[in-house]
């Protein structure tokens, strides 16, 4: 079983002629590069659940927040409910 964690794209690399993308994502703990397959209309400023190196589904922003609550403890937690790196 894989854990999906939510991230904003930051900035997309294509590669010509090739269906992969290495994307730059933020999250809780900082940047990270991944890979994106099959998500051909993702754009810098989507939010993604991604797993290990590779993101596998784009979501909402509105999702992607709920997930980062539930998955955020709450001594960590500034007001609104969210870590202010987001």
């Amino acid at each position: 079983m894989c854990l999906t964690i939510p991230a904003k794209v930051i900035s997309i690399h294509d590669f010509p002629d090739s269906p992969v993308r290495n994307i730059t994502v933020r999250d809780s703990r900082g940047e990270k590069d991944i890979k994106a397959l099959m998500l051909p209309d993702l754009e810098v400023g989507d939010w993604v659940l991604y797993a290990s190196n590779a993101a596998v589904s784009k979501i909402s922003e509105e999702d992607a927040r709920e997930i980062l609550e539930l998955l955020e403890p709450k001594s960590n937690r500034n007001h609104k409910g969210f870590r202010s790196t987001l």
